[in-house]
């Protein structure tokens, strides 16, 4: 009994989760109400207050469950993938595969998520970094900066023009741009060391 219930409470938050979104297309956060939610989900605002207490706690939920599905989707047995263009391919067909997020994502409504999903890779890209390329931990940190930075731009960029360029080359421009940036800037450390 309890797993059928959980599956309708999951069916019942996605019906959620998809109002919202489908809101948010349209208007700011502040701009929506739990009645027009409700009214796009079809469900009625008792089930609404029954799992939320305000579009936005449904909101951060929202937040949270990407996240959390991107971050699964970057790690492979627990450890985070180190291919740089596996790891593009991989951010780049999630957010494929989830465009209404990604569009409010990208287009500023929500600014904390990026930095949520950025902090949690920056260990494991920094530490990389370090062991296979040599590099200090000041300059990976730099470098994290200067590629996240620069792959948030070219990203928001792609969803802004509706996913138009293959994902693939769009992954292997920036891949080239990334291992170039991190090339130069170990054969720099490797220089100075001499």
């Amino acid at each position: 009994m309890s797993e059928k219930t959980d599956i309708r409470i999951l069916k019942t938050k996605g019906k959620f989760r998809r109002a919202l979104l489908d809101l948010l297309s349209v208007k700011s956060l502040n701009q929506i109400s739990v009645c027009e939610i409700c009214q796009k989900a079809g469900v009625n605002r008792n089930t609404f207050y029954a799992h939320y207490t305000s579009a936005e706690e449904l909101m951060k939920e929202t937040e949270t469950a990407f996240t959390a599905n991107l971050i699964d989707s970057i790690r492979i047995k627990g450890e985070y993938i180190t291919s740089i263009k596996t790891l593009m391919d991989v951010v780049l067909n999630f957010a494929k595969n989830n465009r209404d997020m990604c569009v409010l994502l990208f287009s500023g409504t929500s600014s904390d998520l990026m930095t949520d999903i950025l902090n949690e890779i920056y260990a494991s890209a920094t530490d990389t970094w370090c062991r296979a390329a040599g590099i200090s931990v000041q300059d990976a940190g730099f470098l994290f900066n200067f590629i996240s930075g620069g792959a948030v731009s070219v990203i928001r960029a792609w969803v802004g023009s509706g996913f138009a360029e293959d994902t693939g080359l769009v992954a292997e421009r920036m891949t080239l741009m990334i291992e170039g940036a991190q090339e130069r800037l170990a054969s720099r450390c490797s220089m100075s060391h001499e």
